[in-house]
């Protein structure tokens, strides 16, 4: 055993007394935000929000199951996870602490082709992918044995540049615990529904969102906007007067705020908090794709809940509100536990560990 690496968190020591009882090391780069090219800096902060919610409820995932988890992060002052994460994980700094060699599993996110020498050579690794666009090093192919693909679409999209034999499909999912229905419910006023609007306002969110606001204009419904992005003041100087537009909420806060809304219009993870919460989700991010239902989820999921290229028309969305508000609480929490849950891709990662292990070789 080397000298015990110095934590930039302390105080946060977990220890595998039951459970999985794996060591993971996780190695996040936060610095120019590779995941979207150094765009949506808050505040000196990079505002990725659907995946530092995924590494939030995995990380957690993982904890609570018994797994010892070590978080290593580049650039981890624009971190915004680094204190929420302290009662659940270990936090250092890759490039002023030394990394521990004695782990299970190393999990590469976005970004982190940088870190690679800094991590055990011979532990399996595996590739978190958010973006099937992002081109990966031949050094990167080499060292991981899986890249984890998040989606049908994704793992087609790769397909073309890596071995299939290499490519995993686990959906992701959210911390049931940290989404759960709230009692008692507020009563949905059927003249006055209650809808949230939940996504990046940029430019491949903004024909969809603008046009939704447009619908929804005229319904009579109280809407809140919430997204951050370089078209959010121009939606709110167009839509400003007649809806409540919020620029952030911090994902580790966003339990907190779903309940005061009767229905939840979003995409990805943001559905999947929705449908968790016991709150009806229609689909709205690339396309328009309505209703997230249990005869629609399995279509909806192949791309990640986008609506991506479901073509659904956009001007019945209220109509599908008004339906929407109907439905139980108990049928849409259904849906998250059954299909959105992050106790699934822990147990795909699991899986998948154990397929690696049994393999001839590390090598790729």
């Amino acid at each position: 055993m080397g000298k015990r690496p110095k934590s930039y968190v302390t105080g946060c020591e977990v220890k595998a007394q039951k459970g999985i009882g794996l060591h993971i090391l996780y190695m996040v780069s936060a610095t120019g935000n590779p995941l979207y090219g150094g765009r949506y800096d808050l505040h000196g902060r990079y505002m990725t929000f659907g995946q530092q919610s995924f590494i939030f409820d995995l990380v957690a995932g993982l904890s609570k199951q018994g797994a010892l988890v070590t978080l290593a992060i580049a650039g981890i002052h624009r971190f915004p996870l680094t204190e929420p994460l302290q009662r659940f994980c270990r936090i250092i700094d890759p490039l002023e602490n030394a990394l521990p060699t004695n782990v299970d599993l190393v999990l590469f996110d976005e970004g982190a082709d940088g870190l690679l020498t800094y991590g055990p050579p011979d532990v399996p690794a595996f590739r978190i992918v958010h973006n099937a666009a992002t081109e990966f090093s031949q050094q990167l192919e080499r060292r991981c044995q899986r890249f984890v693909c998040l989606t049908e679409r994704s793992r087609q999209l790769l397909s073309a540049k890596i071995a299939d034999q290499k490519l995993v499909l686990l959906h992701q999912g959210v911390d049931l615990d940290r989404f759960t229905p709230l009692f008692p419910r507020q009563p949905v006023e059927r003249a006055r529904i209650r809808v949230l609007i939940y996504s990046r306002l940029d430019a491949n969110r903004e024909p969809t969102i603008w046009r939704l606001l447009e619908e929804l204009e005229s319904c009579n419904m109280r809407i809140t906007l919430l997204g951050d992005g370089d078209k959010f003041w121009k939606l709110c100087d167009r839509f400003g007067t007649s809806i409540t537009p919020i620029n952030f909420i911090p994902c580790t806060s966003i339990q907190r705020f779903l309940p005061n809304f009767d229905v939840v219009i979003s995409s990805a993870r943001g559905v999947m908090e929705a449908l968790a919460m016991g709150l009806p989700a229609l689909c709205g991010g690339f396309e328009y794709a309505g209703p997230v239902l249990r005869d629609n989820i399995r279509e909806h999921l192949t791309v990640n809940i986008t609506g991506f290229g479901m073509g659904v028309d956009i001007a019945d969305v209220c109509s599908d509100v008004n339906s929407a508000a109907l439905l139980d609480w108990s049928a849409c929490r259904a849906l998250a536990e059954d299909f959105c849950s992050v106790q699934g891709f822990i147990d795909g990662l699991i899986q998948t560990l154990s397929v690696v292990n049994a393999e001839p070789s590390l090598g790729a």
